[in-house]
């Protein structure tokens, strides 16, 4: 089965999309850690494992927002599992600003770590890097602001349906990774807010599922296509030059067939960007 949809509601007003893939036990364990700790909500889910296609992380969620029915939808990782009020806290932060759009999730690792309380950005050599607040840190209340972002991740994420209609769908160009930054870039430029939530608590794995399909997305490809498209041209080219000088280190130990998939990331940054 490809899709599956259940509805637990009674005035429905969240859409709970998740996209598998290769993790049924992890999978379990979410959804039943959403039923135990949620309300009003329909979930859908989208199988990415075989025999199904594998349709990629951004693709995948689009079909399931498509066919979501709530006010509000929220992209779960199937990695992920909810503690207590995490839907209710982002819907609060949600409705307390019509401009607010997007909403994230603090996300700790399984050891009680931080795993991100959104992205944070460093100009380095050129280049706009995002990197997840806290990450790894000990959580000791020093993210448990309230706190404006640019970009967030998608691990556990609240959306309104009015950000999709004014902003489109997931870039589908993105099979896997970068899909986040670029959403969120888009949905600013048409004038929504993106807040993290740290009373929504939700446990992340990290790598639950992408760990098996990371070396076939072109991240780069999808990272030097943002810098161009929101960030200018001078940080693309950074971006290229730093990702070229850096190339001869990551040959040590590589066949030249490695060479040749780095190389090929140029003509796929130029169908991108044109």
């Amino acid at each position: 089965m490809k899709a599956i949809k259940v509805i637990f509601a009674s005035v429905l007003k969240t859409s709970i999309v998740i996209v598998n893939y290769r993790v049924p036990d992890l999978l379990e364990k979410c959804l039943e850690s959403i039923r135990q700790h949620t309300r009003d909500y329909e979930i859908l889910v989208h199988d990415n494992s075989p025999p199904n296609p594998n349709l990629g992380f951004a693709k995948a969620n689009n079909i399931l927002i498509r066919k979501a029915q709530g006010e509000y939808i929220v992209l779960l990782n199937p990695d992920t599992w909810v503690t207590k009020g995490w839907l209710d806290k982002l819907i609060d932060t949600a409705e307390s600003d019509p401009r607010i759009g997007i909403v994230q999730s603090k996300t700790l690792r399984p050891n009680g770590l931080l795993d991100s309380t959104g992205h944070r950005y460093t100009f380095v050599y050129g280049v706009y890097m995002p990197g997840d607040r806290g990450a790894l840190e000990p959580d000791r209340g020093q993210y448990d602001l309230q706190t404006e972002l640019k970009t967030c991740t998608f691990a556990s994420v609240l959306i309104k349906r009015r950000v999709f209609e004014s902003s489109g769908l997931l870039d589908e160009k993105m099979f896997l990774y970068c899909e986040d930054m670029e959403f969120c870039l888009r949905a600013a430029r048409h004038g929504w807010r993106i807040v993290y939530c740290p009373r929504s608590v939700v446990y992340h794995v990290r790598h639950g599922s992408a760990s098996t399909v990371v070396k076939i997305s072109p991240w780069q490809v999808y990272f030097a296509y943002i810098q161009f498209k929101y960030f200018g041209l001078m940080p693309f080219l950074a971006f290229i030059f730093t990702t070229i000088i850096r190339m001869p280190a990551g040959m040590k130990g590589k066949d030249a067939s490695y060479l040749v998939k780095k190389l090929a990331i140029i003509p796929k940054i130029k169908r991108m960007i044109t």
